[in-house]
């Protein structure tokens, strides 16, 4: 069995996820917790087995939350062995914003 990868949120992402952290805190502690919760699920799952989801044209791969209307968009460094989180993506917003820097 191979290691899991490391990741690291892109300024981006970080930013995204902080916004929808704070938005779900905003109505409620609970549900942030919970958001924060099943991101970063997401993301061991996505490190243990960072092929296992399709890969777009682009070069990235996305993993849709189960709970919330959110995908983590990512990209794999196979030399440093790195999840690289481009995007905690709304479901809402226009698709090819998802794979926009």
């Amino acid at each position: 069995m191979t290691d899991s990868y490391g990741h690291v949120f892109q300024e981006r992402a970080q930013y995204e996820f902080d916004d929808a952290t704070d938005w779900y805190r905003d109505r409620s502690k609970l549900a942030s917790e919970n958001f924060a919760k099943e991101v970063f699920q997401s993301i061991d799952l996505i490190c243990k087995t960072p092929h296992r989801w399709p890969v777009s044209d682009a070069g990235f791969h996305e993993f849709v939350l189960k709970k919330f209307p959110y995908s983590v968009v990512y990209r794999i460094d196979e030399m440093r062995k790195l999840v690289l989180i481009i995007s905690v993506f709304h479901h809402k917003r226009h698709p090819k914003q998802k794979l926009k820097p």
